[in-house]
Formats: C-alpha cells, sequence, structure tokens
C-alpha cells in the first residue's frame, strides 16, 4: 500500500513546514504523522510521505484547503512514479557520476554549478562530494537526465591549460596557506579558477580562454624558486651543526607552508 500522496494546486506562499504541520493535524486534514515533504516547486506539487499508509486513506475521504487554495490530492505511487489517474511520469531518481577528474569536480565547485542548478530545478537535489570524486544527482527522473546533460556541457565549455612546473614546487602548491593565498589573489582579479600541481605538470582550469590565461599567470607568480647558493667546503661542515638545525626549524615554524629549503649535493 502506498504511504505517499501528490499534492499539487499548492499557493506559492506555502512551505515544506506549513505542508508538513496542515498533514499531521488530524482536525485540519485528517492526516497523520508525516515522514517528509518533497516540494517541486516549479512544477507546482509536492510529495507527502506519511509514516502510516492508513493516513492516505484518511486524506483521501476529505476536501483539503490551505492558504486559500483547494489542494488536490491523489494516491502516489513510488514504484511507477505516478499518482492515481495521473499520466505524467514524476518517478524519483539518484544517480552517481564518478568519470570526472578532481580537477573538473573543483571546477564545477568553483563555478557554483550546483547552487545553481538547484535554484533552477526545484526540488532537485546536486552533491558534489570532492574527497569520493563523486557527484550525485537527486529528483524527479526526466529531471536528473536532463541536470547530467547540463553537467558534461557545463564540463565541455571550461577553459584548460597544461604547462610545465617543477617538481619541487608542490609540496609549496598543496599547502593550505598558500592555496588560500592564491584562491584571494583569483578572486581579487574576478577570476574562476582551479588548479593542480602534478608529477612536473601544471594543470589550470577557467571559465574562459582570458581567465584560464590569467589564473596560470596568478598562480605561476605565486610561488617561485629561489636562486641556488653554491656552498663552500667550509660551509657544507655547518649544516650538520645543531645551530644550523635550529635555524632552519625556526625558519620552518614561522613560515608554515610558505618555505621550502632544500639542501642537495648538486
Amino acid at each position: 500500500m502506498s504511504k505517499i500522496v501528490l499534492v499539487s494546486n499548492i499557493s506559492e506562499a506555502v512551505t515544506e513546514d506549513m505542508l508538513s504541520l496542515y498533514f499531521e493535524s488530524v482536525q485540519r486534514s485528517n492526516g497523520g504523522p508525516v515522514e517528509k515533504v518533497a516540494m517541486f516547486s516549479k512544477q507546482n506539487y509536492c510529495l507527502v510521505h506519511f509514516v502510516d499508509y492508513k493516513s492516505v486513506d484518511n486524506v483521501l475521504s476529505k476536501e483539503q484547503k490551505l492558504d486559500g487554495r483547494l489542494l488536490e490530492v491523489k494516491r502516489y505511487f513510488q514504484c511507477i512514479g505516478r499518482a492515481e489517474g495521473d499520466t505524467v511520469d514524476r518517478r524519483l531518481a539518484k544517480i552517481q557520476i564518478t568519470d570526472l577528474t578532481v580537477i573538473e569536480i573543483k571546477m564545477l565547485i568553483a563555478d557554483k554549478f550546483d547552487r545553481e542548478i538547484e535554484e533552477k530545478y526545484t526540488g532537485a537535489k546536486v552533491t558534489i562530494n570532492q574527497e569520493n570524486h563523486e557527484i550525485e544527482i537527486e529528483g524527479v527522473d526526466s529531471v536528473v537526465k536532463d541536470i547530467r546533460v547540463e553537467m558534461y556541457q557545463r564540463k565541455d565549455t571550461y577553459k584548460k591549460i597544461q604547462t610545465t612546473s617543477p617538481i619541487k614546487l608542490e609540496q609549496i602548491y598543496r599547502s593550505k596557506i598558500v592555496d588560500e593565498y592564491i584562491e584571494h589573489k583569483l578572486k581579487q582579479a574576478d577570476v574562476i579558477a582551479v588548479w593542480e600541481a602534478e608529477n612536473g605538470k601544471l594543470h589550470v582550469i577557467s571559465k574562459s580562454g582570458e581567465m584560464v590565461d590569467k589564473a596560470v599567470t596568478i598562480v605561476q607568480t605565486s610561488v617561485k624558486i629561489g636562486p641556488p647558493v653554491k656552498l663552500t667546503t667550509e660551509n657544507k661542515s655547518l649544516i650538520e651543526t645543531t645551530q644550523w638545525k635550529e635555524f632552519l626549524s625556526k625558519l620552518s615554524t614561522e613560515h608554515t607552508g610558505k618555505l621550502n629549503i632544500d639542501i642537495s649535493e648538486e
């Protein structure tokens, strides 16, 4: 038995909380405890999930009116995605997208794709999990498919540049303080972009060709390798002293994430 009703002809002023309270009230709607309400404002309907299937029969036995509107209430069958006598397919769907690169996912976040989509398709939900390299889209089946297409179309419009980058800089690029510093400089320049440095390559993605060029310049000029200092035979012995090690420790502490001193035999 279905525990869900589809409610349409809802006033624009009515919220999920108002609907939940209304259908939970035996006195007002003849309903019962509500598990959740899923709003689809653009389509002017919602799905009310009751705890007990008997509440559906009770609600259907009474004329329902909320905020001056006569509500149209029908029993909803989730397995087929339709209400009684309904010809519109409202099946709910949830998909996971796992074939995007880390930097592509970062760019969708920077571009606020999830927020924009949720504003455009009321009732749909886009969850971007950067750690798991996964994007989850949830909503009405037809809407989920449209969002998936829009996501790939958006991704394909981004401009990308790959250039060489010293491997020695990768540790600095990954530090939180440098990451925040570069983000601040990009924001000051009104540039929406993301980057990553890996295996001697610097990858930068942005919304346009002009932006990506600016972003590359900002990222590359934010971190530099200083000129090498040749050590004499006498100086080489100093790097093993306690005094030198304490000095290095002090520098590292004072400039955490911003400074990396490399001592090699080269």
